[in-house]
């Protein structure tokens, strides 16, 4: 099962990515893979693309 970008460690996950923190670090500070960090990362910049930002 994967975790959804609606979750709380994806939300831990993207405000420490916000904060400077590189994919590792915030993947391990979350608790999930950088595998899912990334496809976290890429799902929440195809939703911001689709509502026509960059």
């Amino acid at each position: 099962m994967h975790l959804g970008l609606d979750s709380a460690a994806a939300a831990r996950f993207l405000a420490s990515v916000r904060e400077g923190r590189g994919l590792k670090p915030s993947a391990r500070a979350a608790g999930v893979g950088k595998e899912t960090g990334y496809r976290w990362l890429r799902q929440s910049f195809l939703a911001l693309r689709d509502e026509g930002l960059s």
